[in-house]
């Protein structure tokens, strides 16, 4: 179209220079050598957790039944998602649950977090799984709001005891 602009809108302009500085997300698996920055992003995440070492043990003992996946921007450990699958006597397939998921602060709101969900929806439905549990902080609307955009729905609530 002659005599029309081609120079990207304000917004358009934000929105890419934001994404070149970061890169690309890019989610993989992680094994018992990447338990340093493992532990180090479930500590930000929880306030605490196991040493690197006795988590590499951990994660060796886990295996197949719990996998974290590591999301990175340009080789920098940006976030982890931690999925379990629960075999049941109940039925023929497992389930899945979701049960750590942190992005550093920033890193959020450039497709890492659901990147690093649709990698575990992956995992789980290769893994038999049609049903996806997680549990989410009732204060935290933020997080509610991004599961609820990826399809999550509430479905009941939780009860604990301790001990």
């Amino acid at each position: 179209m002659e005599g029309a602009s081609t120079r990207p809108t304000a917004s358009i302009r934000s929105r890419c220079s934001r994404l070149a500085r970061f890169g690309h997300p890019t989610v993989r698996a992680a094994g018992p050598t990447d338990a340093t920055a493992v532990a180090e992003l479930l500590a930000e995440f929880n306030g605490e957790g196991l040493p690197a070492n006795a988590l590499a043990r951990r994660m060796a003992e886990v295996q197949g039944l719990e996998t974290a996946f590591l999301g990175e921007w340009d080789g920098e450990v940006a976030g982890i998602l931690v999925l379990r699958i629960v075999p049941t006597l109940s039925g023929a397939d497992p389930w899945a649950e979701i049960t750590e998921m942190y992005v550093r602060p920033q890193f959020r709101r450039n497709g890492l977090g659901r990147a690093l969900v649709e990698a575990a929806l992956d995992c789980g439905r290769q893994r038999g799984c049609h049903e996806f549990h997680l549990l989410v902080d009732r204060s935290n609307v933020t997080a509610q709001a991004f599961y609820i955009a990826l399809g999550f729905q509430v479905d009941s609530w939780e009860m604990r005891r301790d001990g």
